[in-house]
């Protein structure tokens, strides 16, 4: 497996060129924050399905949690974008069940360090609009190694609204899970995206927050020589 290699000066170069691609991509990042406990988890999940998930998932521990944070990540991916592994990714294969025990071992010493691991417990990337959301068995494990039962749940979903570039909504809560269960885990992950998903669709978006503001658009762009034409006239 690929173990992974922090370097805080890599975190220091490598923040604000995310913040410059998330301004470039994306109109807007925006966070509904319904955690009662502000403490960050030793656990987060979170639904996979995009290349953009493992840096909101950097972004989010910087605005949010602020934990001395890892992140679960295939080992294919990982070969292909080794500058994660600066960030706190290391890998896991399940193909190879030598190379599965040694990440399982991994993660439970990072647990056991009182570290944060985020787990993308699908395994894979999914389109977000697929059920079921076919949680892999592994994130049970973990959550029992874990020091408290308390699982940060978060959920992204990626879409198109009135502006010319895509926009992310993220929701994140904190659960307390007595008895852990691949099925307890996919009904919560299932029931949080579908609510999340209901909001963006129904535009009930007012108590979220903007965690990172797109640049201009051209539209904008235009509309402001638009109504500077106006004012002149």
């Amino acid at each position: 497996m690929i173990k992974a290699n922090k370097s805080r000066l890599f975190h220091a170069i490598f923040l604000p060129f995310m913040l410059w691609q998330c301004r470039k991509n994306f109109y807007g990042i925006h966070v509904l924050d319904e955690r009662i406990n502000k403490q960050p988890t030793s656990l987060f999940v979170m639904n996979h399905s995009s290349w953009w998930d493992g840096l909101l998932c950097f972004l989010l521990n910087e605005k949010l949690f602020n934990s001395d944070a890892y992140m679960m990540m295939d080992e294919e991916g990982l070969q292909k974008f080794p500058f994660f592994r600066r960030l706190g990714a290391f890998s896991i294969d399940s193909k190879d069940r030598g190379k599965l025990r040694t990440s399982y071992r991994y993660t439970q010493s990072l647990l056991q360090s009182k570290k944060s691991v985020w787990l993308f417990p699908q395994g894979e990337e999914r389109h977000q609009e697929l059920r079921p959301l076919a949680v892999q068995r592994g994130v049970v494990h973990f959550h029992n190694k874990a020091p408290h039962g308390e699982v940060t749940f978060i959920s992204a979903y990626y879409t198109f609204l009135r502006e010319q570039k895509p926009e992310v909504f993220i929701n994140v809560q904190t659960c307390t899970l007595t008895h852990s269960t691949v099925e307890t885990f996919e009904e919560q992950m299932t029931r949080q995206l579908d609510r999340l998903r209901n909001s963006v669709i129904t535009g009930d978006l007012q108590q979220f927050e903007t965690l990172v503001a797109g640049r201009r658009t051209i539209s904008e762009w235009f509309q402001t020589l638009s109504r500077r034409s106006e004012r002149k006239r």
